[in-house]
């Protein structure tokens, strides 16, 4: 249950002699609901060629003390992608993707400790250029994050478009 309630007092005193006390009742409450998520967003490879295909996986962890509530996983992937796609492809909650301009994914609950991985797949544009940067940022924002909705949690990743091999 919820703790005791306390009791705050102070008593001003002069030269040892009490001149005045005064006490309040603190009544406690503990309904706070807020739970902290942390994501991570990885490549397996740092340099890509253009017109190839790329991968990144994305992991969210609910890192308590509450289970999360209205989590949604979100990304506009960056113009030098061709064919984004999200998916979930494994661990906890029950989620539902959809791939367009915004790549998400949304799910009830995320309960306390869960963790829950997706993967992002995509082809680097044919034209994109040796040294390109490919600049791709992921977000998890849910009801009752502490910094309020619409503050996500955000993890970036980058990778460098390679030049072709000479032939």
């Amino acid at each position: 249950g919820p703790p005791a309630d306390v009791q705050d007092c102070a008593a001003i005193n002069t030269s040892g002699a009490p001149v005045a006390a005064a006490c309040a009742d603190v009544r406690v409450y503990e309904d706070d609901t807020d739970t902290f998520l942390d994501i991570e967003k990885t490549s397996s490879t740092t340099n890509v060629l253009p017109g190839s295909p790329i991968a990144y996986t994305i992991t969210v962890t609910n890192l308590g003390p509450n289970p999360a509530a209205a989590v949604e996983v979100f990304e506009t992937p960056p113009a030098i992608l061709n064919g984004a796609a999200i998916s979930f492809v494994g661990g906890d909650g029950t989620w539902v993707c959809a791939s367009a301009v915004v790549l998400s994914c949304t799910s009830p609950t995320l309960a306390v400790g869960g963790v829950a991985t997706f993967q992002v797949t995509a082809t680097v544009s044919g034209s994109a250029q040796a040294g390109d940067p490919i600049v791709n940022e992921i977000a998890v924002d849910w009801a009752n994050n502490p910094f309020g909705p619409g503050v996500p949690a955000r993890d970036g990743n980058e990778v460098f478009v390679a030049a072709a091999a000479a032939v």
